[in-house]
């Protein structure tokens, strides 16, 4: 009742949680290629020092080597743009010590 109240009062709109983007469900339907080990060690390391503007050029690098890491990239760019630390951490992490590269 007290948000209520500051809401009305204040004329605010709460949001309680982020909105599911259809950008990151669209690119989780294509398939997905990955980098080499390699390279995906690079990218764990730049997330893990929070560096964005190098997660964005690392996507733009590997996105140009093959046309095929496009919607891997698409998709971490989109997270670094959005500076999800965490979530990039998440997704990053699974790749590197997935059997799937």
């Amino acid at each position: 009742m007290l948000l209520s109240a500051i809401a009305g009062l204040l004329a605010l709109q709460w949001i309680y949680a982020p909105a599911p983007s259809p950008l990151l469900d669209e690119m989780a339907r294509e398939p997905m290629r990955f980098p080499s080990p390699e390279r995906m060690t690079v990218l764990c390391r730049l997330v893990q020092i929070g560096n964005m503007r190098d997660v964005a050029q690392w996507t733009e690098q590997i996105a140009a080597l093959d046309p095929g890491y496009r919607p891997f990239a698409n998709q971490i760019f989109a997270l670094a743009k959005r500076y999800e630390c965490q979530e990039l951490l998440k997704l990053v992490n699974r790749y590197v010590t997935s059997p799937e590269m």
